[in-house]
């Protein structure tokens, strides 16, 4: 962080970070602290004349926090609120002054590449995504962990060699990456690599790392109605498409679950999602209907199943269970 300040003259930089990380906050006082005694942070750092100085903010606990203009009004001691997107944080970011952010996984690259050079870098990964990824393997795994692997290591090495594969002998029946607003890719696909666009393309997303595997016992009209259950209660609610737009979706598929659907729903769905993806006013607003539409394209028939059949194929939704042994 101190290099990147040092690249683009600049004097102050924040570090921000959760609410409820005691240690990590104990931690990065220590090493502020240690950092300002060596002479790496202050004023004229090392002699050279340059003074850089860090605060350390944290989130209020709220997901949309994490949204870069609403994570700047936080630390301008505002509500974490976004703003439009075409207002670029290069031109005016915290205190309307050009800002340049990036998170923590970014920045620990940099003394790497200097050191190693930019060749070395570039030799780790593949064409378009360079270096490596540090994922959060979570749900139905054997090894819940964090592991760091080369950029272009398969899906299925992750899952198997790293994870060790899905616990009680059953089968992988999806991945979800990118946390609650990324994507859900089929078993069928996961020989594919670890890469930007080929997520994509896939329709899915890198997001944070985060890798949830999902056994054959998952309903993935759940999780859609999961995900936006969640986000309904973490949009800041300032546009009315995503705060809306949410709860329309979330109530379509809570009736799905309960044997409520009816034809012309998924249509609706997607309907709402394409409205919601080109109106809502932050990032966050318009990729609330990824996990939805990834599921939509990649397992459309199980959620015609449970309209269509008032059957639920993986066998979880309660009510659908009921009406098939009624």
């Amino acid at each position: 962080m101190i290099i990147g300040a040092y690249a683009i003259g600049s004097h102050q930089g924040f570090i921000y970070t959760r609410h409820d990380t005691p240690e990590l906050r104990k931690n990065l006082d220590i090493a502020l602290a240690q950092a300002e005694e060596y002479g790496l942070l202050g004023e004229t750092i090392l002699g050279s004349g340059f003074d850089f100085k860090v605060e350390v903010h944290f989130d209020v606990g709220i997901f949309v926090s994490g949204e870069s203009s609403a994570l700047m009004r936080s630390i301008e001691g505002k509500a974490p609120e976004p703003r439009p997107k075409y207002i670029r944080t290069s031109v005016s970011g915290i205190w309307d002054r050009p800002s340049n952010l990036n998170n923590v996984e970014t920045w620990a690259n940099v003394p790497l590449i200097i050191g190693r050079s930019s060749e070395w870098y570039n030799s780790i990964g593949t064409e378009g995504s360079k270096g490596t990824k540090l994922i959060s393997l979570s749900g139905h795994v054997c090894n819940s962990a964090v592991v760091e692997v080369p950029m272009g290591t398969s899906l299925r090495d992750i899952v198997y060699d790293f994870g060790g594969g899905i616990p009680k002998g059953k089968k992988l029946k999806a991945i979800h990456f990118g946390g609650p607003m990324g994507g859900t890719i089929p078993e069928s696909l996961i020989d594919n690599p670890l890469d930007f666009d080929v997520l994509s393309k896939l329709g899915a997303s890198m997001g944070a790392g985060d890798m949830l595997m999902m056994d054959e016992d998952t309903c993935l009209v759940e999780v859609a109605r999961y995900f936006l259950e969640f986000l309904s209660g973490e949009s800041c609610g300032k546009c009315v498409p995503c705060r809306e737009g949410i709860r329309q979706m979330l109530n379509i598929l809570t009736n799905m679950t309960k044997g409520k659907g009816v034809e012309g729903d998924i249509e609706l769905l997607e309907e709402l999602s394409e409205v919601i993806g080109e109106a809502a006013l932050c990032s966050l607003g318009r990729s609330v209907q990824k996990p939805l539409l990834s599921m939509l394209k990649h397992f459309r028939d199980e959620f015609e199943a449970h309209i269509k059949e008032q059957r639920c194929p993986a066998h979880f939704c309660k009510e659908l269970i009921a009406l098939e042994g009624a």
